[in-house]
């Protein structure tokens, strides 16, 4: 009779870990962390930012029409599969970061700045600029990172 009642009690703990393990819904998958920095790019020169320190030569050589290089915000993200990372913008738009996944090193972005999405391919660890967008007599450039 105990041999019995093991065996049932065995086979009901071992449907119930089953049950858990296969119908509960898997955590949602987390992605890179996101680094943005918002930077005001006139062609008329100006002093140095200091936040910008360690890549103004990188603003400088990328955007070479322009003189001056000012940050305007700084936002942190971690990516998630499912739900998108909204920042506002100074020229009063969102700018949207939905994760799509990684390749190898690189890391899909579907970008959304009002009625355009540009689907980014961002490589992990490095530095990158997304820009074009006319503010205040300039662009702003955002400095996007990845890790």
């Amino acid at each position: 009779m105990f041999a019995a009642m093991k065996t049932r009690l065995g086979l009901a703990l071992l449907s119930g870990v089953l049950l858990v393990a296969v119908g509960a819904p898997a955590a949602q998958a987390q992605g890179p962390e996101l680094k943005v920095s918002v930077v005001h790019a006139l062609k008329k020169p100006g002093p140095k930012d200091p936040a910008l320190s360690r890549v103004q030569g990188k603003l400088e050589k990328t955007f070479a029409g322009y003189k001056s290089f000012k940050e305007l915000a700084k936002h942190q993200f971690t990516l998630g599969k499912g739900g998108p990372a909204t920042l506002k913008l100074p020229n009063k738009k969102d700018a949207t970061f939905d994760y799509k996944g990684k390749n190898g090193t690189t890391h899909k972005v579907a970008m959304t700045i009002g009625k355009n999405t540009f689907n980014l391919a961002i490589p992990e660890k490095r530095l990158f600029f997304q820009a074009g967008l006319k503010h205040e007599g300039g662009i702003l450039v955002l400095a996007l990172y990845l890790k």
